[in-house]
């Protein structure tokens, strides 16, 4: 087994009480006065397929084509977009409507599902559409980087760094 099973995904909002409280009288006139200073968002990969196989697997040799071993699946990609809409209904009136390298720290571990977790929370969480960052109007998405250290060196999921 490989410490990659245990991966998570990380988001971290970190907004200063100041500018929470402004962002949400510019952008929301109707919001009310509770003012959020801090958000930690953390949950694990999407929905997807196996990531390793058992003694005796019937399904040894599956490919799991097109997406391959551990990797997000289309509804695990449906279900991860809903959640990044669902946070942009719960939180978007306390942030500016768009992405902001001041205000938002995106962070996964160093393993491709939960790179496209992030990715794809964040697709529906900051769509450009309508915004000054809209820069394609057939593409509702914008990029945001996703941090990561190397799986030996990550702090995020430091009590699985072992050796298998």
């Amino acid at each position: 087994m490989t410490g990659g099973l245990i991966a998570s995904a990380v988001i971290i909002w970190c907004v200063a009480h100041s500018t929470v409280e402004s962002t949400a009288k510019l952008y929301d006139p109707g919001a009310d006065k509770s003012t959020l200073e801090l958000l930690h968002v953390v949950f694990r990969h999407g929905p997807r397929t196996p990531a390793d196989t058992y003694p005796r697997d019937p399904y040894v040799n599956e490919t799991y084509y097109p997406f391959g071993w551990g990797q997000i699946t289309n509804n695990g990609k449906r279900e991860l977009f809903n959640i990044g809409t669902w946070l942009r209904k719960r939180y978007g009136k306390f942030l500016a409507p768009n992405y902001s390298p001041d205000s938002v720290h995106a962070q996964a571990t160093g393993v491709p599902r939960t790179h496209m977790t992030m990715q794809t929370v964040l697709a529906a969480f900051f769509p450009p559409k309508g915004t000054d960052m809209e820069w394609n109007s057939r593409f509702n998405w914008q990029p945001i980087p996703v941090f990561s250290q190397e799986l030996n060196e990550d702090t995020v999921r430091i009590l699985n760094n072992y050796d298998d």
